[in-house]
């Protein structure tokens, strides 16, 4: 982590205001989609923490990068999209292809949806409308016209630029919290009733007892029944045998 911090891509980044909102808890964990000592290998998953993780440590093949290391074969980082700009890291979210629509408009749209379906999928009898003024009090999920990412950079205020690369504030994190804790009050919803233990209740129709007190799994044969509580006996007795 510290090697992390100290390096120069970064240090524009931990040496600002931004540094001291970012949730960085949550967003090392956005990066890692699945557990690391998981056995089990997962193409979705493993290309989903490649991107993220080039696009944090802004190390996506973009033309930019390729210009750098083949000037040979790339004569310069122009997008061949809309040849108006070097095609970097956010370039690649920000390039309007030759048109006139700003797409970052629509980004935080899709943003606001996912993060919508998110908290419904929690908390599926959430208002819409909760929701979205909630959402809608987070400065940088706001659109405010046409912004260039460089002359952003560097303001010590976070924008959707950062969370495009990954980064994810505080700010964004206590919001859905309370979003939610909002709801648990509408429903009357206390702490005292979450802590409460859940007590399990084993169905008649899925296990019986028989007239020893014997306990036999329900869904099973008669001759498989009459063997478990041949078994059961003997280990009572064997129990009592010994005490």
């Amino acid at each position: 982590m510290i090697d992390w911090k100290f390096q120069e891509r970064f240090k524009y980044f931990t040496n600002s205001e931004k540094n001291k909102i970012v949730d960085w808890n949550l967003t090392f964990k956005t990066k890692h989609p699945s557990k690391l000592t998981s056995d089990i290998t997962n193409n979705t998953d493993s290309y989903k923490r490649s991107f993220a993780m080039k696009l944090f440590c802004e190390e996506l093949p973009s033309i930019t990068k390729r210009h750098l290391h083949r000037p040979d074969l790339y004569e310069n980082a122009e997008c061949i999209l809309c040849d108006k700009a070097e095609e970097d890291n956010l370039h690649i979210f920000t390039c309007k292809r030759g048109g006139d629509k700003d797409p970052i408009k629509d980004l935080i749209i899709k943003f606001k949806i996912i993060l919508r379906e998110k908290i419904l999928k929690n908390k599926p009898q959430t208002k819409e409308l909760l929701i979205q003024n909630g959402l809608n009090t987070v400065t940088c999920l706001n659109y405010y016209g046409e912004a260039d990412y460089e002359s952003t950079k560097h303001s010590p205020y976070f924008t959707f630029f950062e969370i495009i690369k990954g980064y994810i504030p505080d700010i964004l994190t206590n919001k859905i919290t309370e979003i939610l804790i909002e709801w648990e009050k509408e429903n009357g919803i206390t702490i005292r009733a979450k802590k409460k233990k859940n007590i399990k209740i084993k169905f008649a129709n899925r296990s019986q007892h028989n007239q020893d007190g014997m306990f036999i799994m329900g869904e099973k044969s008669d001759e498989e029944k009459e063997y478990l509580k041949e078994k059961q006996k003997i280990k009572k007795k064997d129990r009592l045998f010994y005490r």
